[in-house]
């Protein structure tokens, strides 16, 4: 889904918004994505996108240097992300130091390389958000959506399964 996938996907975000009525968490998810895709590979590998709160992004970074450097940019930055979301959803970046989730994020980034099949993220689609996605007149953006949704759920069940075999590990 690199190149001519993705790009439908990025160019699909602000049709995206308009259809999710506001809601916090397809705005988050909008952000993040736009974010990746305004940072590039060569950013992306050293910051990665944790959170919209209100309207401002958090952003992990590997350590102060980069936190300098990304602030020194952050203007850009800003103007490139909410460019591709087509409208000025996030007023500022915040850059944590947190090379932790930097490392977990390209551990995971190498796991779904391939890992995860469309179809296989389709049918993890709650029934309730499917049926909601019905709403979305455009079926390409429908599918997009689908899609994003059925990845983000596979995502926090294998969370909820590696934080129990910890807690099973420990005890």
């Amino acid at each position: 889904m690199r190149s001519g996938g993705m790009n439908d996907v990025i160019g699909l975000l602000p049709k995206l918004l308009d259809a999710s009525r506001q809601n916090s968490e397809v705005a988050e998810s909008a952000a993040k994505i736009a974010w990746t895709r305004a940072a590039g590979d060569g950013l992306g590998l050293n910051a990665v996108p944790l959170q919209l709160n209100q309207n401002t992004l958090v952003v992990a970074v590997a350590d102060g240097i980069w936190q300098k450097q990304l602030r020194a940019m952050s203007r850009e930055l800003l103007a490139r992300v909410n460019r591709i979301l087509g409208r000025e959803l996030i007023k500022s970046i915040e850059f944590r130091i947190d090379p932790r989730t930097l490392q977990t994020a390209r551990q995971q980034s190498e796991r779904d390389t391939g890992a995860a099949s469309p179809e296989r993220a389709l049918s993890s689609v709650p029934v309730e958000v499917a049926a909601a996605a019905r709403e979305i007149q455009d079926e390409a953006l429908r599918q997009h959506f689908l899609l994003a949704a059925g990845m983000a759920v596979m995502r926090r069940r294998e969370r909820e399964i590696k934080g129990s075999q910890i807690l099973k590990s420990k005890f």
